[in-house]
């Protein structure tokens, strides 16, 4: 099932003027689509940049095949996942387990 246009990010060519020092982010969860949100981030990163984000546990026990391979990215570039307390989101109406990774390229 194709994953609907408002959740993904327009692909790009051109990132120059684009780059950031620090991305504080919180994409969508569904469908692991939070891993690819990260990911593009990174790209638009400077060298020494911060990118923090909010993720769904899932991310880090599913057994997809994306989720493994975001896992194994993460490791590559360094990045570190803090859980979240369990209810952090229930104020917002959902109970979805979450986390924070932070990556500094």
């Amino acid at each position: 099932m194709p994953i609907p246009w408002k959740n993904r990010i327009p692909p790009t060519t051109e990132v120059v003027g684009f780059l950031r020092e620090v991305i504080l982010m919180n994409p969508p969860f569904e469908q692991l689509v939070d891993t690819e949100h990260v990911r593009h981030a990174y790209e638009l990163l400077l060298p020494g940049g911060r990118l923090i984000s909010v993720m769904s546990m899932s991310s880090f026990f599913n057994s997809y095949t994306k989720a493994k391979e975001f896992r194994e990215w993460l490791e590559t570039v360094g990045g570190a996942m803090e859980k979240l307390p369990e209810g952090s989101f229930v104020p917002s109406g959902t109970g979805v387990s979450a986390c924070l990774v932070c990556i500094d390229k």
